[in-house]
């Protein structure tokens, strides 16, 4: 895991050699990303959890920039509530995405 509270350069290299699965904040991960720390190139899935909080702050652009760099993969967005603003944001990158509703 990766976020704020911990070194940036201790965290880049715990995953410079590469990685399985990378879970971490939008925004530590757009800081490594765009500092050339995170290759992106082999990455198979994009999960967003608790989506809902992406039209607060920042973090939609946080996020939004990721798929502008990232090869075509599997985009899961998981959010308790739904928004208009998922129509929008998903239109951007996603192909062909679907809605599946959970009670």
């Amino acid at each position: 895991c990766v976020y704020e509270e911990h070194n940036i350069d201790a965290q880049r290299d715990d995953i410079y050699n590469g990685i399985d699965i990378l879970i971490t904040t939008p925004k530590r991960f757009n800081k490594l990303f765009f500092m050339n720390n995170v290759n992106v190139r082999k990455l198979q899935m994009f999960v967003v959890d608790d989506a809902e909080f992406l039209f607060r702050g920042s973090h939609l652009a946080d996020v939004s920039r990721l798929p502008e760099s990232l090869e075509r993969c599997q985009y899961l967005v998981f959010s308790t509530t739904y928004d208009k603003r998922f129509n929008r944001w998903q239109e951007r990158f996603m192909f062909h995405p679907q809605m599946v509703k959970g009670s």
